[in-house]
């Protein structure tokens, strides 16, 4: 499990194993209550194949006989693993991404207030502001997004186009390392192109983030 959205304890569980997808279950313990569901969070997911490891021998590594599944206490989601998708984190933040970046991550870590949100399944980076995806306000905006993409050829080259609207500073990285930043707006005289950069990849999971603070207008 890849954030902590909600604080409790929780188990990763799957079932349904198949070629192209896995049902994922987030199980709380019950230490402190007999509820067991759990807010929707990122999982990781590694797929291994090869001449001792093949799709069949994991399918074939399911119980038998699994515990009950109890509808109403798991939350069972279907996650693609053929489809990339990106997680997206916005919250009421008035000062500046890049100078006061310790703060940005302390309320991204925070249940979001009203009018910002925490969305996990987003297949698309058209109109993804928080007036669109949270029902929320345009002013004042803290942003995070992030995305788990897979490399199958090593030394592959990447280039990120990284179009952002952030009048208080942002930033992309890759992999936890900063690729491009800028302290100021990133949308200067139509210039959008702040953010972009290029990478030579190994082959493998990765992931691409970008942080970022608004105070109007939710570009």
């Amino acid at each position: 499990m890849q954030t902590s959205d909600e604080g409790d304890t929780t188990g990763v569980r799957y079932r349904n194993l198949e070629q192209g997808s896995v049902e994922i279950v987030l199980q709380e313990e019950t230490v402190e209550g007999e509820e067991t569901r759990h807010d929707n969070e990122i999982v990781g997911v590694i797929a291994l194949w090869g001449p001792s490891i093949t799709i069949d021998d994991l399918i074939d590594d399911q119980p038998e006989d699994p515990d009950p599944v109890d509808e109403g206490s798991y939350y069972f989601q279907p996650f693609p693993l053929q489809e990339t998708v990106i997680y997206v984190k916005t919250r009421r933040f008035k000062k500046n991404a890049i100078e006061d970046f310790g703060k940005l991550q302390t309320e991204m870590g925070k249940k979001a207030s009203r009018g910002y949100c925490t969305k996990s399944t987003i297949t698309t980076m058209k109109e993804v502001n928080n007036r669109k995806l949270c029902s929320g306000t345009k002013r004042y905006v803290g942003y995070y997004y992030a995305t788990i993409f897979p490399v199958y050829t090593e030394g592959t080259r990447y280039c990120f186009k990284i179009p952002s609207d952030f009048g208080k500073g942002g930033f992309s990285m890759l992999d936890g390392v900063i690729m491009k930043q800028e302290t100021g707006s990133t949308w200067e005289s139509d210039e959008i192109d702040l953010l972009d950069f290029c990478a030579t990849v190994n082959a493998g999971n990765h992931v691409l983030e970008l942080w970022g603070s608004n105070k109007c207008c939710d570009g």
